[in-house]
């Protein structure tokens, strides 16, 4: 409670309705099977740093455990508004692609699973995360990193009703 508490006042501004909403999320997924399908003995916020040809990335996963094969399981928390089933954003393909990639580079061990879990809903998502969207990603964070500056980036006008910077958007 004093976690959750602290995160609301750091992340929320302290705005009791957002309080009240991230305390019912918290609680129904502690007390899925969800929740209690993963082992005592895990990992939270395992910080990375994955060096990949020129790159060097760095990220958190949410949740890292080991199966009694020795092989890893990811979990990555999302608090938004859960895909239509089937309809996963590529964004997420990408995301846990690097994230399998990092923790077998610093494990040594194979990721057996990687998974979504959306908290609204109590729901899983296993996105496709081979070589290929692999490839993908990592092309991607070379495109990225070599901008310098807000106005390099190509504004895509068919996306703005749903685009989480739009209040900050240079075109509106």
């Amino acid at each position: 409670e004093k976690a959750l508490q602290i995160a609301v006042q750091r992340y929320a501004g302290g705005r009791t309705e957002l309080a009240g909403y991230a305390q019912t999320l918290l609680h129904a997924y502690l007390a899925s099977d969800l929740y209690q399908a993963i082992p005592a003995a895990h990992q939270r916020e395992v910080k990375f740093n994955f060096a990949q040809q020129e790159l060097l990335l760095t990220g958190i996963i949410d949740c890292l455990y080991t199966q009694e094969d020795g092989s890893l399981v990811i979990i990555d928390y999302k608090t938004g508004r859960p895909p239509e089933p089937g309809s996963v954003p590529k964004g997420y393909d990408y995301q846990l692609a690097l994230y399998k990639a990092a923790a077998e580079q610093l494990f040594g061990r194979p990721v057996r699973s990687a998974q979504l879990h959306f908290l609204q809903n109590l729901s899983v998502c296993e996105p496709v995360t081979g070589k290929e969207t692999l490839s993908e990603a990592l092309e991607l964070c070379r495109q990225i990193s070599g901008k310098a500056s807000e106005a390099d980036f190509a504004c895509s006008t068919d996306k703005c009703g749903s685009c989480p910077y739009g209040y900050l958007c240079p075109r509106k």
